[in-house]
């Protein structure tokens, strides 16, 4: 669905996306929706039965054109994905649910290499970016927390924190001052850190 600043539907007006999309391989739409620096639009696609099981990542133009494959999207090494959000410089970060990885497209480029980062925690969910460019992810499988940052092609996990005890986070949040709020579902409880990872409350 894309809405105008009022609410209302987008009615493909003044080059305007006209709502809802389809194609280029949406199907069992998750969390993850973010936009590049060229106005592109990246959505995760969790993804069950039928067309495409394994989930992958959708792509469509600022007018609502789908600019990735139909019927799977680009699937690459994805797995049911979830947290999909784009740093300052168009690297496309996502957050494999189903196979526990994190998954930059360099650039936005779903043909390359696919860099991935996997380790012992489980289930990445959410994704938020800094404005420094570093990546923030939740794990629900394991409640962790990690910073990662991404150069020469390759991602860095900068430190990791736990989210309380089996507390099943999902959605975070990163405030004006770089901190970071996570949410707790299993606990009923929201979580701040500073940038660094170092709890606070």
């Amino acid at each position: 669905a894309v809405l105008k600043p009022d609410g209302s539907p987008a009615d493909g007006k003044d080059g305007t996306a006209t709502s809802p999309l389809f194609g280029g391989g949406v199907l069992g739409q998750g969390f993850g929706i973010g936009r590049d620096p060229s106005g592109n639009i990246w959505a995760g696609n969790f993804g069950w039965g039928g067309v495409n099981p394994v989930g992958s990542v959708s792509k469509f133009s600022s007018e609502g054109e789908a600019l990735s494959p139909s019927p799977n999207g680009y699937v690459s090494n994805l797995d049911r994905v979830q947290g999909t959000a784009s740093d300052q410089d168009g690297n496309i970060w996502m957050a494999s649910y189903g196979n526990s990885r994190i998954q930059v497209f360099p650039g936005g480029d779903p043909n390359t290499s696919y860099p991935y980062y996997s380790d012992a925690n489980t289930e990445p969910f959410h994704i938020m970016i800094d404005d420094d460019g570093a990546a923030y992810v939740s794990y629900t499988g394991t409640s962790y927390l990690s910073k990662f940052t991404f150069a020469a092609d390759e991602i860095t996990k900068v430190d990791s924190a736990p989210i309380g005890t089996n507390a099943n986070p999902k959605g975070i949040g990163l405030d004006s001052t770089g901190h970071v709020w996570a949410t707790a579902g299993a606990e009923s409880k929201v979580y701040l850190f500073d940038s660094n990872l170092d709890p606070i409350g």
